[in-house]
C-alpha cells in the first residue's frame, strides 16, 4: 500500500544546466571528441630513465659510505689494475658463449676462474644450517691455502669450518 507520505511531487526543480559542466540536451547522445588524423610517422619513445644503481634493487651500501667513507679504509689503496685488467680479459674472452651455458658451465668457465683473479680460494657446496635446514652456498671463500686445507680438516664441524672461512657466495645463473 503506499501512503501519501512515500509520494513525491509531481514537480522537482532541476536545474537546466550548470554553466561550468553544460549538459546536452536529453535528446542527443553526448559524442566523443574527434581525434586528430595522425600527421607524420608515429612518434619515438624516449629513452627510458636511468635505473637507479643496482637496477632498483636495495643497495648493499649507501652512497655516502661508497663516496666519503670506503675511500679510508687501508685496503682501498692497493692496487687494483692488474686483478681489474685480467677480469677485463676474462670476460672478453668468454663473452660469446657466456649467454649459451648453463649454471654449472658458467661457474666451471667464469666464476671460478674470476674468483681466482680476486685472489680466494673456495670450497664449493658445503653445507650450513639457517633456522634448522640445511642449505649450500655455491663457495666458502678463504683467504689462502693453507686457511682453506685447515677448513678441510673441519668441514664436519659447521662452527670451525666456517670460522676460517672469509665470506660466503652464492654465483647466482
Amino acid at each position: 500500500m503506499i501512503r501519501e507520505e512515500d509520494t513525491y511531487p509531481e514537480e522537482i526543480a532541476v536545474p537546466e544546466s550548470n554553466p561550468k559542466y553544460p549538459m546536452p540536451p536529453p535528446s542527443e547522445p553526448p559524442v566523443p571528441p574527434t581525434p586528430p588524423p595522425p600527421s607524420g610517422p608515429p612518434p619515438v619513445p624516449s629513452a627510458p630513465a636511468p635505473r637507479p644503481r643496482g637496477g632498483g634493487a636495495k643497495s648493499l651500501f649507501s652512497e655516502h659510505y661508497l663516496r666519503h667513507r670506503l675511500p679510508d679504509h687501508p685496503e682501498w689503496g692497493d692496487g687494483v689494475s692488474q686483478p681489474l685488467a685480467a677480469l677485463r680479459a676474462l670476460y672478453q674472452g668468454k663473452r660469446g658463449i657466456l649467454p649459451n651455458l648453463n649454471e654449472a658451465q658458467t661457474e666451471d668457465t667464469f666464476i671460478r676462474p674470476a674468483l681466482g683473479i680476486l685472489g680466494f680460494e673456495y670450497i664449493p657446496q658445503t653445507a650450513v644450517r639457517i633456522a634448522g635446514r640445511v642449505q649450500r652456498p655455491d663457495y666458502a671463500l678463504f683467504a689462502d691455502v693453507q686457511t682453506r686445507q685447515e677448513a678441510y680438516e673441519h668441514i664436519t664441524d659447521e662452527s670451525a669450518f666456517y670460522a676460517r672461512a672469509l665470506a660466503v657466495a652464492d654465483a647466482k645463473y
